[in-house]
């Protein structure tokens, strides 16, 4: 067989074995396989598969390397090959990824707490400002709800 692993491979909720050895496949793993519970023995070796291996979920229960064997480019878990990529889709990634990560997540918090809190701030000193946003909030409240009345009128009930 040749090409990519289709994502909807999950769907075979019932599959108990899947050896798909030996073949040309290309491209990831994909994460969705993790559902998939009911597998008991899994042989993907000698593909031409790329990237991180989806160690989450159930696919962490195959842990022999010999099921990855012949994919040069795999990585993570569980062959020896460390993945290049700060973010992977192993579970535990924010406690364990790369700096980036955290500077990300670090920006991204701060960003939201200066943005809110300024507003905040603003609209506490400004009684003005606060008062005209209410009175705009109240009105935009009033016309959704009175739109959605006449969407979806009451009926009568036995």
């Amino acid at each position: 067989m040749i090409g990519k692993i289709p994502q909807e491979i999950n769907q075979l909720q019932e599959l108990e074995s899947m050896d798909l050895s030996n073949n040309l496949f290309s491209g990831g793993i994909p994460l969705s396989m993790s559902s998939m519970n009911s597998l008991d023995a899994l042989n993907w070796s000698y593909n031409n598969l790329s990237g991180p291996i989806p160690f989450a979920g159930h696919m962490s229960t195959f842990d022999d390397a010999s099921t990855y064997y012949g994919n040069e480019n795999l990585c993570g878990p569980p062959l020896p090959k460390k993945c290049d990529s700060p973010i992977s889709n192993n579970v535990g990634d924010l406690r364990t990824g790369s700096p980036e990560v955290w500077q990300f997540w670090i920006s991204a918090g701060l960003g939201f707490g200066i943005g809110f809190g300024g507003w905040y701030s603003v609209l506490t000193i400004k009684k003005k400002w606060n008062n005209a946003i209410l009175k705009i909030m109240d009105f935009t409240v009033e016309i959704l709800i009175t739109r959605l009345q006449h969407l979806f009128p009451k009926r009568n009930r036995l």
